[in-house]
């Protein structure tokens, strides 16, 4: 059954509200880690390298089950898949709740990543398929305005409660969240929802073209080299003058609105100055913003500079999604979901390199190398762009000479 035929021409946002929800939750349990990691870590017992490992697994569960698991369930009823992705991400939350032992966390968050993996890359298409067809880039856009109000106000809230109560009821904050986004799928969506034409042959083919997979690992290195420090942020932020527990929630606030303000103004600037050249330019202030923090020496220039690394490390992700939407050649649902894949493969590398910085106590060292990588993406965008541009003048000489 094809839902976007609406009797009226006017976005209904009733059927996306619960799209919104969900998106929500998952960007909070994608992101809240980093924030109670010093909480779960003196609860549980364990060290602040086996709590970040849960970003590990979430970030390898996703990446792969997306590919492997998603894409095969995506010629199916994707209401049904909606809801069966929410079933396994509230209950490996659930379970995280009502555990004490890392070893079995680390499986549920298995659960929660395959379940966060099935919700999210779907979420655009059920969006586009419940809404008229001159409103689809506005109920997309809608449906994933819950990741960024995740980092606005799920991240910090998550590390409130984390700081002052408990960071168990973080994980059930999630599990709320879900079971609302559930319900609300279940009322406001019909049922056969159309599924997509992609299958692994399709990703086999995106994989094999240099060009694409070149604009794939950029994705890839630009959420390592921001992983490297953001996983293990609340450590780092302990070796400046004047830190205190309870600035933990508003760190994570500033960083929270200048993603948010990046991602809207990253798309601003594309407009005005193109997605290659706005990369450039991101990258290269990413750079400067990540070499200051780690100049910086109290509490609140660590903040000031946080909220720069926040806005020009989200404003990122727009112009690469028009980049790669340049290179589907009018197909980009393959090729948008592997760049979901690619960039929780580069969660994953940069909070296992993190991790192994700080275990060789070198903690000071985290915010460096996110600048140095910075700017070798910052170097290969910019030999990109020159070969790019070589071969277009050598292609339109070869057609004037004809």
């Amino acid at each position: 059954m094809d839902t976007s035929s609406e009797n009226s021409s006017e976005l209904r946002y009733k059927p996306l509200l619960g799209l919104f929800i969900g998106n929500f939750a998952i960007g909070t349990s994608a992101l809240m880690i980093s924030g109670i990691v010093e909480a779960m870590s003196g609860s549980l017992g364990n060290s602040i390298g086996s709590i970040a490992s849960l970003i590990t697994i979430y970030s390898l569960s996703y990446a792969l089950s997306a590919i492997f698991i998603g894409i095969p369930l995506s010629k199916f009823d994707l209401k049904k898949v909606l809801l069966f992705g929410l079933i396994l991400f509230a209950a490996g939350n659930i379970l995280t709740f009502l555990s004490t032992d890392i070893k079995y966390i680390y499986i549920y968050r298995v659960f929660v990543g395959i379940g966060a993996s099935l919700f999210t890359p779907m979420s655009s298409a059920v969006a586009s398929q419940v809404s008229p067809r001159e409103h689809i880039g506005k109920a997309v856009s809608f449906s994933f305005s819950g990741l960024s109000l995740a980092t606005v106000v799920g991240v910090p809230l998550c590390a409130y409660i984390a700081t002052t109560i408990d960071w168990k009821l973080a994980f059930l904050f999630v599990v709320i969240v879900a079971v609302l986004s559930f319900f609300k799928l279940l009322v406001d969506i019909e049922d056969n929802v159309k599924g997509l034409s992609q299958n692994i042959n399709d990703v086999l083919v995106s994989l094999m073209s240099f060009s694409k997979l070149t604009q794939l690992s950029f994705s890839l290195v630009q959420m390592c080299l921001q992983f490297i420090t953001f996983a293990l942020l609340v450590p780092y932020s302990r070796t400046k003058e004047g830190f205190d527990a309870n600035l933990i929630p508003t760190l994570f606030l500033a960083f929270g609105i200048s993603s948010f303000l990046g991602t809207i103004i990253g798309g601003k600037l594309i407009d005005k100055r193109g997605s290659r050249k706005s990369m450039i330019f991101t990258t290269m202030m990413l750079s400067v913003a990540f070499l200051l923090l780690n100049l910086s020496v109290s509490i609140y220039s660590f903040a000031a500079f946080l909220f720069l690394w926040g806005f020009f490390g989200f404003s990122f992700h727009p112009m690469q999604q028009v980049e790669l939407i340049k290179l589907s050649k009018g197909s980009p649902a393959v090729l948008l979901s592997l760049n979901a894949a690619f960039m929780y493969l580069g969660t994953a590398a940069g909070t296992e390199i993190a991790k192994k910085v700080v275990l060789l106590g070198n903690i000071d060292m985290l915010p460096r190398l996110s600048a140095i990588l910075s700017l070798f993406l910052t170097l290969c965008l910019i030999i990109q762009k020159r070969l790019t541009n070589q071969s277009t003048q050598t292609l339109t000489q070869e057609r004037g000479s004809q």
